[in-house]
């Protein structure tokens, strides 16, 4: 995650198998660079207030994620771990019934 830039929250779960209606470079270019040069930008999951949710496929392991791109700006890491999304999901991870946090 690069708090330069926006933030980018990557979670791992059970992928569908649905085509993504916009191409993959379009959508990394929506994503920005940092989501592209690891991940093939399948389709936009959703996009709330705060984030838009992309599904994912890594290059390095090829499975499947979904990689949250925060709209807001972040000067460090230490905002980004203060996040209470983020620190919920570190408290429960790992739990069968939810994502698991994985970057």
């Amino acid at each position: 995650m690069n708090p330069e830039t926006g933030g980018s929250l990557l979670a791992q779960g059970p992928g569908d198998t649905k085509a993504a209606a916009l191409s993959s470079r379009a959508m990394a270019r929506a994503s920005g660079d940092i989501i592209a040069d690891k991940y093939k930008v399948l389709g936009k999951k959703g996009e709330g207030t705060f984030s838009v949710v992309f599904r994912c496929q890594s290059y390095r392991d090829h499975k499947i994620y979904a990689v949250k791109r925060m709209k807001q700006k972040f000067s460090t890491w230490e905002q980004v771990r203060d996040l209470q999304e983020v620190k919920c999901l570190q408290l429960l991870n790992p739990h069968p019934n939810i994502i698991n946090l994985k970057e």
